[in-house]
């Protein structure tokens, strides 16, 4: 891992040195604008040569939407206790986006002038889950569990198929738990692009929520004029805060765990002395070869791997704000307290008993976070991403002679004089 000094780190090129996860659409776009123009002008015909032609899997209309057969018998493949943890976490989840929805609300602005927010959950919404490398039920709790909280009607989701054609049991029984009414056996732009816009049997959706490769995430950029789409989520990422206080093997494990996905991904240890940097130098070299997946693990690391020197916690709370990492995790001995300086997160883990899987998998918080510093801007999923928020106005004879006569003079200013007339008309009829 390479290590730096904090004062190497500025505003200036904080995005150069944790770019990793920007994603560069440049060299695909091209393709992927193909396949999304296919898919809407063919439908079927064209989601099916795409999954033979990536996917290996040659199938039909039939077999596009995995059948109510197919996901009871995924019980059968699955560990009984894998069900039962995927239950808790689901009440977890639950009950973490349930406290996220607002009551609806009103102020009277002026005397009899009511004015407030009403909540409307959208009627459908798509879910994309990927294969690959590894499986992913917890993202399909993640995305499908606060959609039904907010009171999303229609859940349906896509996932790649294996070459014969079966779509992972665990993503199956997620599912199921998680109230999705349609499974599709279609993965990658293609079903990106079927979500979109819909084909013979995949209904068109309102939003398309869920992580995916470059290929996923350059079709979602697309389809966003059609359909909703929810936030950049590229190579996963952690920053980890350390001093003389924290369990150095708690540290390393947890660098390990959030690089373990992929070798594009980034992990960063922020340390408190030059000594602290040397020392987890060493522990991650000794931890390394009996770690599970660790080719993934030294090639991440290699490759993005940073450790950075900062001599006080305001120096790790700048450098934690420049990066804006997806998950922060502090292990220092006063979390709390580095954690009121953080303005740039996608996730925060406090203290020694809140490793980042916790929150992966069960702890209730959801996973699906902005990545490569786009928590600038962007926050985690949560249920505000599957409702909609209306507006309304309630005024009284009361509140129009109130607030009619500033209205009626910014639009005579603007040059609008129907909308000065509107509002005269009523005035003239309380003479």
């Amino acid at each position: 891992m390479k290590v730096l000094n904090s004062q190497e780190i500025t505003p200036l090129n904080a995005r150069e040195i944790f770019s990793q996860g920007i994603s560069s659409f440049k060299d695909i776009i091209d393709a992927i604008r193909q396949i999304v123009a296919d898919v809407k002008e063919r439908g079927n015909s064209a989601v099916l040569e795409y999954t033979e032609k990536f996917d290996g899997f040659k199938g039909n209309s039939d077999t596009i939407i995995v059948s109510e057969q197919e996901i009871q018998d995924a019980y059968n493949h699955v560990p009984s206790s894998f069900v039962e943890a995927l239950k808790q976490a689901k009440k977890n989840i639950a009950r973490f986006h349930t406290a996220q929805l607002k009551p609806e609300w009103h102020v009277e602005t002026q005397p009899g002038v009511n004015v407030g927010q009403i909540w409307r959950p959208l009627e459908c919404v798509g879910i994309y889950i990927p294969g690959g490398r590894a499986v992913y039920p917890s993202s399909v709790l993640m995305t499908a569990i606060p959609a039904k909280v907010a009171g999303v009607k229609k859940l349906v989701l896509a996932s790649p198929p294996s070459r014969e054609g079966k779509v992972n049991p665990g993503i199956l029984v997620a599912s199921r738990e998680s109230g999705v009414d349609t499974v599709v056996r279609v993965g990658g732009a293609q079903a990106i692009a079927a979500l979109a816009y819909g084909t013979e049997n995949i209904p068109r959706v309102q939003k398309i929520v869920g992580p995916g490769n470059k290929y996923v995430m350059a079709a979602k950029q697309l389809v966003s004029g059609e359909v909703g789409i929810d936030l950049p989520a590229g190579p996963s990422e952690i920053l980890v805060m350390v001093d003389e206080t924290s369990n150095v093997e708690y540290a390393v494990l947890d660098l390990f765990s959030q690089v373990e996905h992929d070798p594009d991904n980034l992990g960063v240890l922020l340390v408190s002395s030059p000594q602290l940097a040397s020392l987890y130098e060493k522990k991650i070299a000794d931890m390394l070869p009996s770690t599970f997946r660790q080719d993934i693990i030294r090639s991440a690391l290699e490759a993005h791997g940073l450790i950075i020197i900062c001599p006080t916690e305001s120096e790790m709370v700048r450098v934690g704000n420049l990066m804006g990492a997806e998950h922060v995790e502090i292990l220092t001995a006063h979390p709390r307290r580095i954690m009121q300086g953080i303005t740039n997160a996608g996730a925060l883990f406090l203290g020694p008993s809140s490793p980042v899987s916790l929150g992966d998998f069960s702890a209730g918080s959801n996973h699906v976070l902005p990545t490569a510093g786009y928590s600038r801007q962007y926050s985690g999923l949560s249920t505000l991403d599957f409702i909609k928020v209306i507006g309304f106005v309630e005024c009284s004879p009361t509140g129009i002679q109130n607030c009619g006569p500033s209205a009626i003079e910014i639009a005579k200013y603007e040059g609008f004089e129907g909308h000065a007339a509107a509002i005269k008309a009523r005035l003239k009829n309380m003479e």
